[in-house]
């Protein structure tokens, strides 16, 4: 199928065990009519750079046995079908580069099995739902580059299983201000090309099991708390490109877990 470069529709039917489907790359194909029917046991789909294409069909609910859904660089799909919610078993979301996506659903909250979810590159998106909040298995969240973006739910803090953290390039963000209050078993923070952030919240020294700290390119932070020095696991920190800062915590030599200093 790598050489139908202008197909508009796919159908499909009798093909009630196929596990994995590859549809990436098809820049012309437009919609996915009653694609997912009697797919119960695909696992993993990929429509990677499906670049017309502009929404998913609401049967996609069918697909209770899906695993991995790549819609990343889909740069003309505006929204998500609310009975997204029935992909019980949807452990990686991809949605990169989607850039007329304006919202994400409010019933994101029920994909209680969504270890990661990537959302980058997102131009459009304004606001991020409260529902996502409640996504008590999420590990990691990819937030870089959304450039309308101008902050995060008030409940952003219950991510209690968030491990990683990217929000490189995260323009409009000024404060960390009760973002990472309990997020206890981050292990890895990005930052880089944060441009507007002018300081970091001493809840940063909650963070006991951060081991990456990634601050390139801030280019408006001015001090480093002292309670930084409470990071005691954390091995690489990456300074380059903070040419606003002009020196660093007292007690900088007490992170005794640190490996590398950038």
């Amino acid at each position: 199928m790598t050489n139908l470069l202008c197909l508009e529709k796919l159908y499909l039917s009798g093909c009630s065990s196929l596990i994995e489907l590859h549809l990436s790359g098809y820049t012309s194909l437009t919609s996915l009519p009653n694609i997912y029917v009697n797919l119960l046991c695909l696992e993993k789909l990929y429509l990677r750079g499906c670049s017309s294409l502009t929404s998913l069909s609401s049967e996609i609910a069918n697909l209770s046995s899906l695993i991995i859904l790549d819609v990343s660089g889909c740069s003309s799909l505006t929204n998500l079908p609310n009975k997204m919610t029935n992909l019980l078993c949807l452990e990686t979301f991809y949605l990169s580069g989607c850039s007329s996506l304006i919202s994400l659903s409010n019933k994101l909250a029920n994909l209680s099995s969504l270890t990661i979810l990537d959302i980058s590159r997102c131009l459009s998106l304004i606001s991020l739902p409260n529902e996502l909040t409640k996504l008590s298995s999420l590990e990691e969240l990819i937030l870089s580059r959304c450039s309308s973006l101008t902050s995060f739910p008030n409940e952003f803090l219950n991510l209690s299983s968030l491990k990683e953290l990217i929000l490189g390039s995260y323009t409009s963000l000024k404060s960390l201000l009760n973002v990472l209050i309990n997020l206890l078993y981050l292990e890895k923070l990005y930052l880089s090309g944060c441009s507007s952030l002018t300081s970091l919240s001493n809840e940063l020294a909650n963070l006991s099991s951060l081991t990456i700290l990634d601050l390139s390119g801030c280019s408006s932070l001015t001090i480093l708390s002292n309670e930084l020095v409470k990071l005691s696991s954390l091995k690489d920190f990456i300074l380059s490109g903070c040419s606003s800062l002009t020196s660093l915590p007292n007690k900088f030599l007490n992170l005794s877990s640190l490996k590398e200093l950038i």
